[in-house]
């Protein structure tokens, strides 16, 4: 075989690579190419150098605060100090009560109970495409 024929069969699998390359659907691979990881619907996603996470912050939920029996809620310390009950009967003034696992929390006006929830982290992990 001389160079030449060579050189044209070479042109010729070239030519014929290219055609076949071009006649994919560019999408099949586009998709592999842009496919990423980003987070459940409520997080945030958050970077940090080369590290990234899914992030939801703790939210406190409040409860109403409980007299004991007898007794009603009745002295409130606009001041900014601990509220009160007051019995019904005898006029004793008495602590309030939150429920378990509330702790109370005094401000001026009405005092609430609140429970504070610990912030979610998880790793990204719901594939996405562009």
């Amino acid at each position: 075989m001389s160079a030449r024929t060579l050189i044209l069969g070479a042109i010729g699998a070239l030519a014929l690579s290219l055609a076949t390359a071009a006649a994919r659907p560019a999408t099949a691979v586009a998709n592999t190419a842009e496919k990423y990881f980003g987070c459940p619907t409520g997080y945030s996603f958050q970077v940090s150098g080369s590290s990234a996470r899914c992030y939801v912050a703790g939210t406190a939920s409040t409860a109403n605060i409980f007299c004991g029996v007898g007794y009603v809620k009745a002295i409130d310390q606009f001041n900014g100090g601990r509220d009160a009950c007051q019995h019904q009967m005898t006029n004793a003034v008495g602590n309030y009560t939150c429920p378990s696992g509330y702790s109370s929390t005094a401000r001026p006006g009405p005092d609430v109970c609140t429970k504070p929830a610990t912030p979610s982290i998880l790793a990204p992990a719901v594939a996405k495409y562009l």
